[in-house]
């Protein structure tokens, strides 16, 4: 009669155990990192978090005057500078981590990072 109990109740405490998990981290740097070792590489701890380099823009504006800024055949961008690509930050991953775990990983990088903040997984040896 009171095994249903107990089953009913480790279940529940494990998910509590879960959600408490959840709620201590967030998407800083070392808690994101700490994720990511904690559920992919848990004895050697190799997954870091790292800048990416942004783009420094330089813009240029013609005088007060309404006439146009004429540059003959310079060319000033490229569209690869002019395009709302790149990344925010890079996830460091060692090579020896299976690629088959990447939908997790990318799955618990999504639920965690801050809305608009863009990211790229790199495998390294």
């Amino acid at each position: 009669m009171v095994q249903p109990l107990s089953t009913i109740l480790d279940k529940f405490r494990a998910n509590r155990e879960a959600n408490l998990y959840k709620l201590g981290h967030n998407g800083q740097v070392c808690y994101l990192q700490a994720i990511l070792n904690d559920a992919f590489d848990t004895s050697l701890r190799r997954i870091r978090i790292g800048d990416t380099e942004r783009m420094n823009w330089t813009f240029i504006y013609p005088d007060a005057s309404d006439h146009p800024l004429w540059l003959e055949t310079v060319q000033v961008a490229s569209e690869a500078f002019t395009s709302d690509e790149g990344t925010d930050f890079a996830v460091v991953v060692p090579s020896e981590i299976s690629q088959d775990l990447k939908p997790q990983m990318i799955s618990l990088v999504n639920y965690y990072k801050l809305a608009g903040k863009r990211y790229s997984i790199i495998s390294l040896p």
